[in-house]
Order: structure tokens, then C-alpha cells, then sequence
């Protein structure tokens, strides 16, 4: 199943490479991004897919400042939760770090406007 899933991610990063208008994407994939971030951030560590970070990562490269909206919703599923995952040693889940440091690297050059938005329940 997990193999099923991994080729999903795939074939979705690979439609993200090839599409165009990012706002039909952003505004058609939306719920389902979201529930994709739920499911990562709330499963066991051992369970997750490291290919949702490099998807994240694609999406961030491609669709850039489109994405500002859904970036504090990216930062705490997706890297508060791998953070936890790779910050007690540098051994584990070597998977993980690569598609982190790519994601991150991704909205720092792509989505940056995306990190000076506050969430409303933040005042």
C-alpha cells in the first residue's frame, strides 16, 4: 500500500512539473493538499512518506508565491513535524532530511512573501 501511495505522490509531482496555471491548481488540489498535510502531521513517524516533503517542494518551486496563503499551514505540517522526526540525531530518517532541506530551500526562494504572513489566531 505504501508503494501505492509513494507512485501517487509521483505522479502528482510530476503533473505539478508539467502544469501551467497554478491558480486552477492551487484552487482545485487545495482540500486535497490540506488533507494530505493533516494525514502526514498526525501519523506515526515510521508511517510517513518522505515523498510528500519533495512534493511540497515541487509545488513551492513551481506555483511559488501562488502558495503564500497555505504556507503557515505547510510550515507547521510538514516541517515542525519532520523537524521533530530529524532533530534528535543526524542518523535517522536520512530520507526525510533530503526532501526538508529541499522544501525549505524551495519557500525561501519562491514562497518568501509567503513567510512574513501571520496567521489571525497568532493575535
Amino acid at each position: 500500500m505504501k508503494g501505492v501511495r509513494r507512485d501517487i505522490l509521483k505522479l502528482i509531482q510530476t503533473y505539478i512539473q508539467k502544469e501551467t496555471n497554478y491558480e486552477t491548481l492551487r484552487v482545485q488540489f487545495m482540500q486535497s493538499l490540506r488533507e494530505l498535510t493533516e494525514d502526514f502531521m498526525n501519523s506515526d513517524p515510521n508511517a510517513r512518506d518522505p515523498e510528500v516533503l519533495l512534493l511540497f517542494s515541487i509545488l513551492m518551486k513551481h506555483a511559488g508565491d501562488l502558495m503564500a496563503d497555505f504556507l503557515p499551514t505547510i510550515m507547521l505540517a510538514l516541517c515542525q513535524s519532520t523537524l521533530g522526526m530529524i532533530q534528535q540525531d543526524t542518523t535517522t530518517y536520512p530520507e526525510f532530511r533530503e526532501g526538508y532541506f529541499r522544501l525549505i530551500m524551495n519557500i525561501i526562494k519562491h514562497c518568501s512573501s509567503g513567510l512574513f504572513i501571520q496567521n489571525k489566531d497568532d493575535f
